[in-house]
């Protein structure tokens, strides 16, 4: 006999419980993110799949970014056998819900693994774009003339993060923004963070990870006005020369693959594209 499947939302005793079965799910999915799992639990965006015993079958969470625009932020599985079933049974509530339908906000999500992107396809995810990973290996000095001098460029401020969050919502596309509140969760994460300034206006900024041997360039922009006069080539050439002197020889960054511009400007700074590369889809509700 096929066991059956209830749904209910995940609350705060269910933390231990999650966090053990996410640690030992065959299947599990996980949005680019920089809030934990679990710290979406009790956020009434974090659904559980149980069986008829209460045994956990399944997770599963979306919420927006900003307004109208969700992500999934994760979506686990206990094994093989369920792993249709579970995502329809949660996939189905979230949808209910939230009352989505094909007139409701978009839902976008990554797909690293072929069990996920297939999960999508069969839900009649479209494909609309792809993350594209480039690295740079060595620090390679750069002979473009810069407007302004990169004495310009400072360590970034906690009083900066509102004209930061400006220049980064003018510079991305709905898809691609993020909330006030999750660019305060990045900049107390990240290691190096910096600011362009033109007479004490912030016209640039980028974020970075700094691990013992790696770097990773998490998020940059340049305000419209003072595009494309070699900002954004100061930031980075000044992130290379930092982590040249901290010793770290490889530093990465990801963009969309139709984002040529970005394309271009990292590999005029020395970045490769390494091959790898993730699908992202758009559901209907």
């Amino acid at each position: 006999m096929e066991s059956q499947i209830h749904v209910r939302l995940c609350e705060s005793a269910d933390t231990s419980r999650v966090r053990n079965f996410l640690s030992r799910a065959s299947f599990f999915h996980r949005h680019l993110d920089w809030r934990e799992p679990l710290d979406w639990v009790n956020k009434r965006s974090f659904y559980l799949a149980l069986n008829e015993i209460d045994e956990l079958q399944g997770a599963f969470c979306s919420s927006p970014e900003i307004k109208n625009f969700f992500w999934i932020r994760l979506f686990a599985c206990s094994n093989k056998n369920n792993l249709f079933k579970t995502w329809h049974a949660l996939f189905d509530s979230f949808l209910d819900a939230n009352n989505l339908t094909k007139n409701s906000p978009l839902l976008f999500t990554l797909a690293y693994y072929p069990w996920m992107m297939q999960l999508l396809e069969l839900e009649g995810g479209k494909l609309i774009d792809r993350i594209v990973q480039l690295e740079s290996s060595a620090l390679l000095k750069t002979d473009s003339q810069n407007y302004f001098s990169t004495k310009s460029i400072h360590k970034m401020k906690r009083a900066d993060l509102e004209d930061v969050f400006e220049i980064d919502r003018s510079r991305f596309p709905p898809i691609w923004q993020q909330s006030f509140k999750t660019l305060s969760l990045s900049f107390k994460q990240v290691n190096y963070s910096t600011v362009f300034r033109n007479k004490n206006r912030i016209i640039g900024f980028q974020m970075s990870t700094i691990s013992t041997n790696r770097a990773h360039l998490a998020r940059i922009a340049v305000d419209q006005d003072f595009s494309r006069m070699g900002i954004g080539t100061a930031l980075i050439q000044d992130l290379l020369t930092h982590c040249h002197q901290l010793n770290i020889r490889k530093i990465s960054v990801n963009t969309q693959e139709t984002n040529k511009n970005s394309i271009t400007l990292y590999k005029k700074m020395g970045f490769k594209d390494i091959g790898n590369s993730y699908p992202i889809y758009q559901l209907d509700g």
